[in-house]
């Protein structure tokens, strides 16, 4: 038996860790891009122990929260495991999160202890004087720590309490025991905090590894929010049972240089992330060394599993991807349900997400919602109303997302239930499918909503990607700020071309009439789009009811 499969034969993440750490004690387990840092199994073993009795002399215990306000760092991975090994539940906060939008989270989760980055320090300060009740103590993971505050360093450095033994304290941790409190985006609505015992995640590890094997060794690159299910689930519970070495990406800036340096065996990215990596390599492959040099300019000559989640990845980027040699794996999941459906290496299907993974079911409601059945999480964190109306009476989660499965039984998305647009005539149609038709002939176009529910006809509101825009103006002459370059001519020629090639690929119903380019790009973490990329369609649409009743004012030719 190999040490993955001991790890993952365990009945928690505590005790998995374990046995990964005794197998592999000198391997680096953590380090950081651009830094000296890094911290061997062994290390990081005895670093989660002291963190653990610190969190201990600071009264915290079984059943507990623990949040966590950090960037992609090692001391996230540390931070997380020594909560998780006194019995405690911790739980990320999105950081671009401001207070207003942090204090529902702490009155939801309960937590009165947050480990944070000194500059989230302050908002977290904010909230302490204002909600005392809310906020005992913030852990600064830096050299100080202001008013009222305590570093990391600190913390390790206190003396347990009487009577606190670690290893009886992790070995005290069921299978039944809460071990990931993870929230909802938000995009219709306040995010809903998911609860996940140890068991549930240990069974889809144990299910992803039988169909994706992890070799041994394998390396990956963090730098996704924590508080984005996948991340935790691909990197940091990786790590935990498979032996990974984990490079923290602090700065996302930086993503294409550490995948260069690092050469991760396995990587996982939303499909904006491949759209970006795509471009500088597209003009690598008439070049020497063709799909050899592209290859190993993305820092993908060794990787062995590459997989994309979150939303439909453009059929273009598929193709790109498959002509270097290398298989997107789409996969599909929430923060509900963990990687669900899994397209099985060697024998993908493109455009699908795949199948279920080993011990989960799916199946298509009457009215095409996708339901899925299996180890997924326990319900919506102190919303018993919530999580009733979650499943139904055999237990099937109502996932949201319509789906098609095909006579091989790969499914398929077609969009969110809620996103589907009906336009006055009674036609349905997914707006993913027409957004990524446009988004596939051009490079300019960063984000496309369309909009139709009730109208006529279909129209879409364009932000164009700032890289792509600058390379566009160096290369025809333009000068100009952002805002300046998305109303130039010549800018706007080329998105029209973008817009009336996609409308030869849609049917006439679904064929964009008109747009408008925004003079601002979206950023994730904002009002538009999450951390994780995905458009917050209800509140586009209600900040910029102007433009979109702009768009409709005239109707146009053969509409």
């Amino acid at each position: 038996m190999t040490s993955i499969d001991e790890a993952l034969a365990q009945p928690t993440l505590c005790a998995a860790f374990q046995v990964t750490a005794r197998a592999n004690p000198d391997r680096v387990a953590l380090r950081t891009f651009r830094s000296e840092e890094s911290a061997t199994y062994r290390e990081m073993a005895d670093r989660v122990a002291r963190i653990a009795g610190g969190l201990a002399a600071l009264g915290v215990g079984a059943g507990d929260v623990v949040g966590l306000m950090l960037d992609s760092r090692g001391e996230f991975h540390l931070a997380d495991l020594a909560a998780l090994h006194i019995g405690a539940l911790p739980f990320s906060i999105y950081n671009s999160n401001p207070a207003e939008k942090i204090v529902p989270l702490l009155e939801n989760s309960g937590a009165h202890i947050v480990i944070a980055e000194p500059h989230y320090a302050p908002v977290l300060a904010s909230i302490a004087a204002e909600r005392p009740d809310l906020v005992e103590t913030v852990v600064v993971v830096g050299p100080e720590a202001g008013a009222g505050s305590m570093t990391l360093a600190e913390l390790e450095a206190l003396t347990p309490p009487t009577g606190f033994d670690f290893d009886a304290s992790w070995r005290a941790v069921g299978p039944d025991t809460l071990a990931m409190l993870i929230y909802t985006s938000g995009t219709t609505g306040e995010p809903k905090g998911a609860e996940w015992r140890h068991d549930a995640l240990m069974e889809n590890l144990r299910g992803f590894h039988q169909l994706i094997p992890v070799s041994d060794a394998g390396r990956m690159v963090s730098y996704l929010p924590m508080a984005h299910l996948a991340e935790r689930f691909m990197s940091h519970y990786g790590l935990m049972v498979y032996g990974l070495t984990i490079t923290s990406v602090p700065n996302a800036a930086d993503l294409a240089a550490a995948l260069r340096e690092v050469r991760p065996t396995r990587f996982f990215g939303v499909p904006r992330i491949y759209e970006k990596l795509a471009e500088p390599a597209r003009k690598l492959l008439d070049g020497p060394g063709g799909a050899d040099a592209a290859r190993a300019a993305l820092g993908f000559d060794e990787a062995e599993y590459l997989g994309s989640a979150a939303a439909p990845a453009r059929a273009d980027i598929l193709a790109f991807f498959a002509s270097l040699g290398l298989t997107l794996i789409e996969n599909w999941g929430m923060s509900e349900t963990a990687m669900t459906l899994i397209n099985p290496p060697g024998a993908v299907k493109a455009g699908t997400v795949g199948k279920p993974t080993p011990g989960v079911e799916a199946r298509i409601a009457y009215d095409g919602e996708l339901m899925i059945r299996g180890p997924i999480f326990s319900g919506y964190r102190n919303e018993p109303r919530r999580t009733r109306d979650a499943f139904d009476a055999e237990g099937w989660l109502h996932t949201g997302d319509v789906a098609a499965v095909d006579e091989d039984g790969y499914y398929r998305i077609v969009d969110r239930k809620k996103d589907i647009i009906i336009n006055s005539a009674g036609k349905n149609m997914a707006p993913v499918m027409i957004e990524n038709a446009v988004k596939t002939h051009s490079p300019l176009v960063g984000f496309v909503i369309a909009v139709g529910d009730g109208r006529k006809y279909v129209t879409a509101i364009i932000t164009l990607d700032e890289l792509a825009v600058a390379d566009f103006a160096r290369e025809h002459g333009l000068e100009g700020g952002y805002a300046e370059l998305t109303q130039a001519p010549e800018v706007r020629a080329a998105v029209d071309v973008a817009v009336a090639t996609a409308n030869t690929t849609l049917a006439r119903v679904e064929q964009i009439k008109r747009f408008v380019i925004l003079e601002e790009p979206w950023m994730p973490g904002t009002d538009e789009v999450t951390s994780t990329m995905k458009l917050r369609r209800r509140a586009i649409t209600t900040k910029y009811a102007e433009a979109i009743d702009g768009l409709y004012a005239e109707a146009p030719v053969g509409a």
